[in-house]
């Protein structure tokens, strides 16, 4: 993870490319909120599982569950969480 990157702009990296530029942002605050209760900027490294797993589900539906375990890996692996 670059030194003053967020957890939210990780994910947001990340869910760009499936979703778009525009949409990433927008499932991001609403499964951060349905997951932490925070807002996404608010996010912090403890609340990535419990926001990965909430998430889960719709990208299985979008990526294909294989797919989805490369997405979180490779978001763990941004944000220095070792698995």
């Amino acid at each position: 993870m670059l030194e003053r990157e967020r957890v939210s702009e990780v994910f947001a990296r990340h869910l760009a490319v499936y979703l778009g530029q525009r949409t990433a942002p927008i499932a991001l605050k609403t499964f951060a909120k349905q997951a932490t209760g925070l807002a996404p900027e608010q996010v912090q490294l403890a609340d990535v599982p419990k926001l990965l797993e909430a998430m889960r589900p719709m990208l299985n539906t979008l990526l294909g569950k294989d797919h989805t375990e490369e997405l979180a890996q490779l978001i763990r692996r941004d944000l220095g969480i070792q698995v």
